[in-house]
């Protein structure tokens, strides 16, 4: 007979807000510097895209309004 397991609860952040605020900087900066390459390579936006996806997640946890926006906007420039 199969268990159910118990639902996953959703992770909150796991940064401190001083470590979330340098991470999300750095991200800003690697966005500028990325923004100047030409070209600009798919794989490179989405090798950012993905890093500041995860900085946001661990920021401010999984269930957080802040990824549904920082995604809209991903897919609104895409």
């Amino acid at each position: 007979m199969a268990r159910n397991s118990p639902p996953r609860q959703p992770q909150g952040p796991t940064l401190s807000p001083e470590q979330a605020r340098i991470e999300l900087e750095r991200s800003l900066k690697r966005a500028n510097k990325l923004s100047k390459a030409q070209p600009l390579t798919e794989q490179r936006y989405e090798v950012w895209q993905t890093t500041v996806f995860n900085v946001l997640k661990a920021a401010f946890g999984e269930e957080s309004g802040h990824l549904e926006n920082f995604v809209g906007q991903a897919r609104m420039s895409g």
